[in-house]
């Protein structure tokens, strides 16, 4: 719970392996999202595209959602899986 009445509230997650819909209690209101990898099992096609999906009805400008792939997001991984990747127009 941000009680702070001055500077900005940031919220970060990480290792949400596919799960991003179940986390507990949601996203709170935040000035920041920052997303630390791992939002994927295993470079799965479908939790990227739900997470991407869900990464766009978040409250948050675009300009305020960081996202960092980790291990899970290996651009070679989906390329096997006949998935091309351009990190910087897929990410919403």
């Amino acid at each position: 719970k941000n009680t702070s009445t001055n500077g900005i509230s940031i919220v970060i997650v990480s290792d949400t392996h596919g799960h991003h819909t179940k986390l507990p209690g949601g996203i709170p209101k935040a000035d920041i999202l920052i997303h630390c990898g791992d939002f994927t099992n295993y470079s799965n096609p479908k939790h990227l595209h739900a997470f991407n999906e869900w990464l766009a009805a978040l409250p948050f400008p675009t300009a305020n959602k960081l996202i960092v792939t980790g291990n899970h997001e290996i651009k070679t991984n989906f390329e096997l899986k006949g998935l091309k990747i351009d990190w910087k127009t897929h990410l919403n």
